[in-house]
C-alpha cells in the first residue's frame, strides 16, 4: 500500500489514497477468507486505520485545553477577543482580519442599538 500511496502525484486527492486502501484491504482479505473468524477482525482494522491515518486530526490542544481557540463560528478568543467569523474559501484573500468584531465592539454596538430604539418617556 505504502509503495502505490509512494507513487501517487503530490496533493492527490484523500479520496484516491483511501481507494487504493480499500483495495489493499480487500485483496488481504480474500486471503483471510479462509478462516471466517479474520473477516469481522479485518472489519474492525480496516475502520481503526482509517481514522488513524486518512481522519482529519484534531489538535490535542483543542481537546485539553478549555482555554483553545475552537474553530466554530462566533466563538470568541480568549486573548484577543476577536469574533471567528465564517468566510467564504473562495474569496479568502478578501478577509481581513484586523477588521472582524471584537467582542467589545459587539457590546458597544448592541447598547447604542438599544439606546436609539428606547422611547423617551
Amino acid at each position: 500500500m505504502k509503495s502505490k500511496w509512494d507513487n501517487l502525484e503530490p496533493g492527490s486527492p484523500s479520496l484516491l489514497y483511501w481507494k487504493i486502501f480499500d483495495e489493499v484491504l480487500c485483496d488481504y482479505e480474500v486471503v483471510q477468507s479462509v478462516n471466517p473468524k479474520n473477516v469481522n477482525k479485518n472489519d474492525l482494522t480496516r475502520v481503526s486505520l482509517y481514522f488513524a491515518y486518512l481522519y482529519p486530526r484534531v489538535d490535542a490542544n483543542v481537546s485539553k485545553g478549555i482555554n483553545h481557540l475552537l474553530k466554530s463560528p462566533f466563538v470568541i478568543h480568549p486573548k484577543t477577543g476577536k469574533v471567528c467569523v465564517p468566510f467564504d474559501p473562495d474569496h479568502v484573500e478578501e478577509l481581513d482580519v484586523n477588521n472582524v468584531p471584537t467582542l467589545t465592539s459587539v457590546i458597544n454596538d448592541l447598547n447604542l442599538n438599544n439606546q436609539e430604539n428606547q422611547d423617551p418617556l
